[in-house]
């Protein structure tokens, strides 16, 4: 093989010295470039895309892609410059997280009009990107007719015993009596009974239709509800609250015996019965038993007739226990019933046997 000349080799090593040089070029103006990479770097050219996440209500969602409209995944935090104008003026700037090209946000709830939205890099404010866009924000158009604010207790009664819990529900209706979701959230708030409520208010939050509190009393009380609500108009329909009376009663204080029918009689289908009941009685209001109460029933005179039981229980949360009573001889017949803590409670049944004209002994 020929030896190479000294020409030769001098050109050879003078081509690789080049060639190194431009190797060590390119990597050093390759630095900024990945610096601004590692800090998530925008796409050549960026779009930025603002679209609402849900109808009718302010809140959006800012989405990042190249100038295929092909999503931008960054590969760093990329940092971009909202500004809003029109109904809304604000300027804020959302982070996007590397791997997440979205980012969502929210404007005030009673924005109303025309808002524009500019985006434009963070590092370099000047550079709005493509995509500028805005929306036109509607408050609900006023109806005819008011809302109400409607209260219901649970269990559904106007009379508690004290220290129980009933729950409060507030509704809102339309005059057609239907729920409305309302717009905003409503506080409703109930002036002098605060302390009986927990919470003291009443929220109905955003796009909801009721809220609810617990209502107690440790004493015995008449409680007037006379719920005041924040805001008074509400899509520009006013709230009207309805008013309510609880009373918050002491233990019983009396048992009440109440058969269905007083009086009886025979047919040509067999001897009649009836239901009998024993309730429980708080200053002449029907109250619930704080506790298991045993009821003992008794017929006086015995012959006059039989129970279906003599022994009954009232439980906790019931006001009331029932049994059968079926006559035997004609006249009148004394059903007694003692409850432990209670006065004898008693009344009378008469029965009429006209098939034979006397008592069957």
């Amino acid at each position: 093989m020929k030896p190479l000349s000294t020409r030769t080799l001098y050109f050879s090593r003078a081509a690789a010295i080049i060639f190194f040089r431009v190797v060590v070029l390119i990597a050093v103006l390759a630095i900024p470039w990945i610096t601004v990479s590692s800090q998530g770097a925008l796409p050549a050219a960026p779009m930025v895309e603002v679209a609402p996440l849900a109808p009718d209500l302010p809140v959006f969602n800012l989405h990042l892609s190249d100038a295929s409209g092909k999503t931008y995944i960054p590969n760093g935090p990329v940092p971009i410059k909202v500004r809003f104008s029109g109904a809304v003026t604000d300027e804020r700037t959302f982070t996007l997280s590397p791997g997440h090209p979205s980012a969502a946000f929210e404007l005030p709830e009673s924005v109303a009009g025309k808002v524009h939205f500019s985006a434009s890099d963070s590092q370099n404010p000047q550079r709005f990107l493509p995509g500028d866009t805005q929306f036109d924000f509607l408050q609900p158009k006023p109806t005819s007719g008011n809302l109400k604010i409607v209260l219901a207790f649970f269990p559904s009664t106007s009379f508690f015993l004290v220290g129980s819990e009933a729950t409060l529900v507030a509704r809102l209706l339309g005059d057609d009596g239907n729920p409305v979701a309302s717009p905003v959230a409503l506080k409703i708030s109930f002036p002098g009974v605060e302390n009986n409520l927990k919470p003291p208010n009443i929220e109905i939050g955003r796009n909801k239709s009721f809220g609810e509190a617990r209502l107690t009393s440790d004493t015995p009380a008449k409680l007037a509800l006379r719920p005041s609500v924040d805001p008074l108009v509400v899509a520009g329909r006013p709230v009207q609250p309805e008013a309510k009376d609880v009373e918050f009663l002491p233990p019983p204080d009396r048992a009440g015996v109440e058969p269905e029918q007083a009086s009886l009689s025979s047919g040509l289908f067999g001897t009649s019965s009836t239901l009998v009941s024993v309730v429980l009685y708080s200053n002449k209001n029907l109250v619930d038993s704080n506790g298991v109460r045993e009821v003992l029933l008794t017929v006086d005179p015995p012959q006059r007739g039989r129970l279906a039981q003599s022994r009954l229980l009232i439980q906790p949360g019931s006001n009331s226990v029932t049994t059968t009573y079926t006559p035997i001889q004609d006249g009148k017949a004394t059903i007694a019933a003692s409850v432990a803590g209670l006065p004898r409670a008693e009344a009378d049944v008469v029965f009429d046997y006209p098939w034979y004209g006397a008592e069957l002994i």
